[in-house]
This record gives C-alpha cells, sequence and structure tokens, in this order.
C-alpha cells in the first residue's frame, strides 16, 4: 500500500505475535544452554550465571564438581570423607568412637564386666561377660546364641536381665599377656581380641564373640573352674547341680 510499510521479520531473540515481535523467554523455553547453571533472561537473548555451590566453572564444559574431599579430607576429622555430585558428607566415626560435641570422634572408654551368676554346679561358677560405658554410664550385659542358663535361646534381646542373676559386677582389664584360656562351642574370637586378665589358674575359662564395641554384641560367657575351689575366680563357688 502506497505510504505504508511492515516488518516482515524480527530481531534475533523475538518472534512475531499478532504483527508484534515479542521477546522469546530462553529460560524458560528450552532453548537455553546453561545447564546447572541459573539463566537470567534479557530482552533478546540471555546469559548464564554462576556455577553453584560445590561445582566450578570449567568454561565450554560448563560446571564441574569440586572434590571436597581432596581438601583437608573435607574437614573430616578422623572420619571417612565421602564426596557426592556438588557436595560430601563425613561418614561414621570408627568402631569403639562416638561422634561427640565437637564434631569430632572420641574413644568409647569402655570396660569388659563380669557378671556372676547365683546358681551354679559344684566346683565351677558360671558369669556373663559385658561392659560400662563410660560414655553412656551404662552397663550392658548382652545374651546371645549361646546362653544356656534358663535352658532357652535369648538371642535378640541384648539386655534383657535374666530370672536368677546377681548384679554383682567386676571390672576385668583387658591386658597382655594373655592368663585366660579360650573355650568356646564357635571358637568364633577376633584375633585382634584382647582377652580377660589376670587370673592365677589359666585352667579357668571363658568364651566372648568380639572386643567390646558399642554396635556388637556378645555371647554369653561360661568361665568354670578345672577341678577343685582353690583356683581364683571373681565369682563364688557353687554347691547345687541346679542351673
Amino acid at each position: 500500500m502506497e505510504g505504508s510499510y511492515s516488518c516482515d521479520n524480527c530481531a534475533p531473540g523475538q518472534r512475531k505475535v499478532n504483527g508484534q515481535c515479542i521477546d522469546i523467554d530462553e529460560c524458560n523455553t528450552g532453548l537455553q544452554s546453561c545447564g546447572i547453571r541459573p539463566c537470567i533472561n534479557t530482552n533478546g537473548g540471555y546469559y548464564c550465571g554462576n556455577c553453584p555451590s560445590g561445582y566450578t566453572d570449567n568454561g565450554p564444559v560448563g560446571c564441574i564438581d569440586i572434590d571436597e574431599c581432596l581438601i583437608n579430607n573435607g574437614s573430616c576429622i578422623g572420619r571417612a570423607c565421602i564426596n557426592t555430585d556438588g557436595s560430601f558428607y563425613c561418614g561414621p566415626c570408627p568402631a569403639n568412637y562416638y561422634f561427640n560435641s565437637s564434631f569430632t570422634c572420641s574413644p568409647l572408654n569402655i570396660e569388659p564386666i563380669l557378671e556372676c551368676i547365683t546358681s551354679m554346679p559344684d566346683n565351677s561358677f558360671v558369669a556373663h561377660l559385658g561392659y560400662y560405658s563410660h560414655y553412656t554410664t551404662t552397663t550392658y550385659i548382652p545374651t546371645g546364641i549361646n546362653n544356656k542358663f534358663v535352658g532357652t535361646n535369648f538371642a535378640g534381646q541384648p539386655t534383657v536381665y535374666l530370672p536368677g542373676r546377681q548384679f554383682n559386677q567386676f571390672f576385668v582389664p583387658f591386658t597382655n599377656p594373655i592368663s585366660w584360656q579360650l573355650t568356646s562351642k564357635s571358637l568364633n574370637i577376633l584375633s585382634s581380641a584382647k582377652l580377660c586378665s589376670p587370673s592365677s589358674e589359666p585352667n579357668i575359662t571363658y568364651s566372648i564373640d568380639s572386643i567390646p564395641n558399642s554396635d556388637k554384641q556378645y555371647d554369653v560367657a561360661f568361665l568354670t573352674s578345672a577341678n577343685t575351689h582353690s583356683y581364683y575366680s571373681p565369682c563364688d563357688y557353687g554347691s547345687t547341680t541346679d542351673i
């Protein structure tokens, strides 16, 4: 038409709607290539922001993960550092340690305990082996699959005090050399376990499945003397065969 004109094409970053050129929002239409970086729309274009925390900008490659565990073990003192995509976390404290209020691992500081049994056969004594935790100020006397004290399998009841047991407990240090001999149905003893000591009579025997640990259970310890009442024992000797 004489005296008029029209624009057939819009500028880059725009599209025609009802005869008008309007901006294309590349950030919301899938036309951007920012990856995990934030997309900022502009009139006729867009640009990408900085990489998020835990990543570094590698130019044309984009954002790549920062392995925080390579820097001072991720500040995971005494624990394993596990790197993840864009972050990391610290693993649990090792065995026999707990996570304290200073965000470090401290020793559990536990001591083994013998708990004597009231009923026992002649010339012998029977006891349960447990431990006292200085961290929780709690005594743990677990029961295990070899517990035949009441003729019943008490597996799965790690802290139940059984009928007929008295609370006569003895602290027994773990030291070397070993002066107590080992006896058990399973003989499932860790090679690194330090056994109870001392005892003046090596024929006194006991059994335990593992060294003291906050996340493991013990088999009940059966401690017996070989022949006479003259052998040293932390528990009283019995005069009845009813156990």
